[in-house]
């Protein structure tokens, strides 16, 4: 098996672990290819969009539901609006539910997860030298 060690890695295969005082090296987010860091972005996008849209959905939900239990003690008063405003808010929730549907940021931010994360897996793979990566260096260097 092989490490990391400062920046570079080692060929060794008795380094399992690092010396006492030496500590491996940290993998930096730009140490990744940019296919990884542009699929972290399409997902982290992803998920903003889906959040904000089913928290619209939820708040409206809830705000028909208030507005719908409360309808009785409202119709002590005489007012009729109360069933319109339950009915808009119902109304605007399911635009927000298909809005949801339609814009798709759920396959968005699923599917940009899983490129970058098969990206770092592979940018592991290769500095590791672990398989399919694993050929001598004599190999890669022929012409």
């Amino acid at each position: 098996m092989e490490s990391l060690s400062g920046s570079a890695v080692t060929g060794s295969s008795s380094d399992v672990a690092p010396d006492a005082g030496e500590q491996p090296a940290a993998v930096e987010v730009l140490d990744y290819p940019a296919l990884a860091i542009a699929a972290g972005e399409a997902s982290r996008a992803g998920r903003r969009g889906h959040t904000r849209l089913v928290l619209v959905d939820l708040a409206l939900l809830a705000a028909a539901g208030l507005v719908g239990g409360a309808s009785p003690l409202l119709a002590s008063f005489g007012v009729g609006w109360e069933r319109a405003l339950a009915a808009v808010l119902l109304t605007l929730a399911l635009f927000a539910m298909v809005a949801t549907r339609l814009r798709a940021y759920d396959t968005q931010w699923f599917d940009g997860r899983a490129v970058a994360e098969t990206v770092k897996s592979a940018t592991w793979r290769y500095a590791m030298r672990a398989s399919p990566y694993d050929a001598d260096n004599a190999a890669a260097k022929s012409p």
